[in-house]
């Protein structure tokens, strides 16, 4: 099967299920994971500026898209050539519905079983005992977070934290100005980031920005539906020197 894969996590779930480049035949310019298999996937543009010429010559058997991600008209224009599997991934139910209609169509069904398994054992026991409020960001200029009705933020109150945001009215709230998001960074204690984005310069405006009473976390797989997430990074990388070191 030809799949061409619209969405990061899933191209990274494709190969967590054992493909290779010779099965996922077309990805994104974000879908950067696992970077010792992805290189030789040909890219078809953006999440959201698909190049569709490109995605034609490909003759994919499947294209999979993503509600949130992928622009609807790009989408739609697909399906009259290539089948689409339009997922819509809200909570952690749909993650586990997701992996299991993968195993399905990949004639993996144990592995989907032992990743859903492996999911549940890790927010089993990845519960904070004393609860921290986090600001997410998702994105700079404007400053962007998430919202109640998100995955991520299903994500982060499961582990124990609470999302700063959570009574925005919409997925995605813009942050005004760097003071306002100061101003409420001082009064917490985690500041997050979201690696998937690429963008390290978010992650050292949060070191500018945070002061002694809060820390940083990096987190790569919180963002989006996967088959692992990086909980033990949630749990243990708090200190802000790590961070500094890095980036």
């Amino acid at each position: 099967m030809r799949i061409v894969s619209l969405v990061p996590s899933i191209t990274e779930s494709l190969f967590d299920f054992g493909l290779t480049e010779m099965e996922v035949v077309g990805r994104t310019k974000f879908c950067i994971h696992p970077k010792t298999l992805i290189t030789k996937v040909p890219v078809i543009g953006g999440t959201k500026n698909l190049n569709l010429d490109k995605i034609k010559a490909l003759k994919p058997d499947l294209i999979i898209a993503n509600k949130e991600e992928n622009e609807k008209l790009q989408i739609e224009e697909l399906g009259k050539y290539f089948e689409i599997w339009l997922t819509n991934i809200e909570n952690l139910q749909d993650n586990q519905n997701f992996l299991t209609e993968l195993g399905t169509l990949l004639n993996k069904q144990e592995l989907a079983l032992n990743f859903n398994e492996k999911i549940n054992v890790i927010f089993d026991s990845s519960k904070e005992l004393s609860p921290k409020k986090v600001a997410y960001l998702i994105w700079k200029n404007p400053y962007m977070t998430v919202g109640s009705d998100t995955f991520i933020h299903e994500i982060i109150e499961k582990i124990g934290f609470t999302n700063l945001f959570k009574d925005s009215k919409t997925k995605e709230e813009r942050i005004k100005t760097e003071q306002v998001l100061k101003e409420k960074l001082e009064k917490y204690d985690i500041f997050t980031k979201n690696m998937m984005s690429g963008d390290n310069n978010l992650l050292k405006t949060g070191l500018s920005l945070y002061s002694d009473k809060s820390s940083i976390m990096q987190v790569k797989y919180i963002g989006g539906n996967a088959d692992k997430f990086a909980t033990s990074e949630l749990k243990e990388n708090r200190n802000k020197d790590s961070y500094q070191d890095r980036f």
